[in-house]
């Protein structure tokens, strides 16, 4: 089963992870596979990302560690902390790999040299994904709230109304777009300001938790979204157009 993908500038090659196999895979631009085996066994290799070294660097959900994939295949692993804190998305972010720890509901930072530390987010669940700003500063979300953490460690936390679960987080200018479902199954996407202002976008169907999202060049946004809880909605990919004059999302579906 595939993890992320990231696309490498400059060489045009995609690299993934392929959680159930224990591998990180590459293909070329003549379209070849390589596969990498990662040296720990069951180490659930979820995310990976291009590092400020110019190599790959993914996480070792299972295993407590953050590897590093050369572009020969030379794999490099780092623990991070233990196997039950499940390091799961990370990002670069002013020279060193910024990631989150689900179990241990923390935000790590590895350098390239392989030092490690760890900031606390305070109480609740870290849900996984990780980004960042322009004014450097790091977001991650949690069931009910998210979190802006400095780089010198200040930690803010804005409470999401409402919300039970979010999904994809990512950057725009100094505040962030987030996938998020509500109490009452209403799914949306939540735009959060650098000092915690809250405006949502609800979904046009319930039940849906924005899982990837990407800006396409016309301004809206291409949406997965997965069935929350399973078997409520289908699962689709939507595109979603901000209408600024009424505040709602205009969307158009396409089946998955």
């Amino acid at each position: 089963m595939p993890g992320s993908i990231n696309f490498i500038p400059g060489n045009d090659s995609l690299w993934f992870t392929e959680t159930s196999s224990n591998k990180i895979a590459r293909i070329d631009p003549s379209k070849k596979i390589s596969e990498y085996a990662i040296p720990t066994a069951e180490s659930k290799p979820l995310d990976i990302q291009h590092g400020p070294d110019g190599a790959m660097w993914f996480t070792e959900s299972g295993m407590g560690k953050i590897g590093r994939i050369d572009s020969t295949g030379k794999i490099t692993e780092y623990s991070v902390g233990a196997a039950n804190d499940a390091p799961t998305a990370l990002i670069t972010q002013s020279g060193a790999l910024w990631f989150t720890e689900v179990g241990s509901g923390q935000i790590g930072r590895l350098t390239t040299a392989g030092e490690v530390s760890h900031f606390a987010t305070g109480s609740g669940q870290l849900t996984g994904d990780i980004s960042n700003t322009s004014d450097g500063s790091l977001w991650a979300g949690k069931n009910s709230s998210v979190v802006r953490l400095k780089t010198d460690g200040t930690l803010r936390e804005f409470p999401l109304p409402d919300v039970v679960n979010t999904g994809q987080i990512f950057g725009h200018n100094d505040g962030v777009f987030m996938g998020a479902i509500k109490a009452n199954g209403q799914g949306a996407i939540l735009s959060v300001s650098a000092t915690g202002q809250v405006q949502e976008y609800d979904l046009p169907a319930k039940y849906l938790l924005p899982i990837e999202m990407a800006v396409d060049p016309g301004g809206g946004f291409f949406v997965t979204v997965r069935s929350c809880p399973p078997g409520h909605s289908t699962s689709m990919v939507w595109r979603l157009q901000l209408d600024s004059t009424r505040q709602k999302l205009r969307a158009r579906s396409h089946s998955r």
